[in-house]
């Protein structure tokens, strides 16, 4: 049985996280959701990084980010020494919900959803039950990511 004081190890990482059950509908499986971390792709960790350096870019723009208003992040790869994943939710049999601080929007705060190892959702943080992120188009960076970075890719030159 899973318990509040829970940790798991992120993927790709030596990051250890703390395991959020406050939304969770509890099964006694979790264990067996957390452990599907470990066999996430690094397919996914690519879409990741680029649906968030998107959301990173795309407030840039909407704020008019000065370089010393927010920190400079060069490519999608570098994006995560400036997030701190807080906590991962699991919902049977295999959605995550992984709530994140970027740095650049504290106020913020990110939720990201990934369902059967495939990113859903990268975006504001919303509550949302397990199935309720898929839907999403508005804010979410999970889609569209290529054309908004394309887009947007530029509000970078600021910074050099």
């Amino acid at each position: 049985m899973m318990n509040r004081g829970n940790l798991v190890k992120w993927p790709w990482s030596e990051q250890i996280v703390a395991v959020d059950l406050t939304w969770v509908e509890v099964c006694g499986k979790e264990g067996e959701v957390l452990e599907q971390l470990q066999s996430w792709k690094v397919e996914l960790k690519r879409e990741i990084e680029r649906a968030v350096f998107a959301s990173y870019l795309d407030k840039i723009y909407m704020i008019d980010a000065q370089p010393d208003a927010v920190p400079f992040i060069s490519s999608p790869e570098k994006v995560w020494s400036f997030v701190k994943i807080q906590s991962v939710s699991p919902h049977y049999p295999d959605v995550h919900i992984i709530y994140v601080i970027p740095e650049w929007d504290v106020d913020l705060q990110h939720e990201w959803c990934i369902k059967g190892g495939r990113l859903v959702y990268v975006g504001q943080v919303l509550c949302y039950g397990a199935d309720g992120y898929e839907d999403i188009v508005a804010g979410n960076y999970a889609d569209g990511t290529e054309s908004l970075i394309e887009k947007f890719s530029y509000v970078l030159e600021r910074f050099v």
